[in-house]
């Protein structure tokens, strides 16, 4: 299940503990287990953002950084990577 969903599925889950039953312990924990996601896919929306624009800053330096950048994710085994992380379905989530 892709992350997001997952996510969905457990906030509700614990409103609905808490709504029908008064338990708040799914809700205490829900940061606990969604947080290192959701700052895993912010992380990796940023990460492809900088070298698709760094060329444009009119800096020689990042522009010169941000092709090395662009060479490496095409040329590795990162770009592996990249392709699961991009829509969503790595394995380990």
């Amino acid at each position: 299940m892709q992350g997001g969903r997952y996510d969905a599925f457990l906030l509700g889950d614990a409103l609905a503990a808490r709504l029908t039953k008064g338990d708040d312990s799914a809700l205490a924990g829900y940061s606990s287990a969604c947080l290192r996601r959701v700052w895993d896919h912010q992380e990796f929306s940023q990460w492809p953002s900088e070298p698709f624009h760094g060329t444009a800053a009119g800096d020689p330096l990042r522009a010169g950084t941000t092709l090395a950048r662009l060479r490496r994710l095409c040329a590795s085994p990162g770009a592996a990577a990249f392709a699961e992380q991009y829509p969503g379905t790595a394995a380990r989530y």
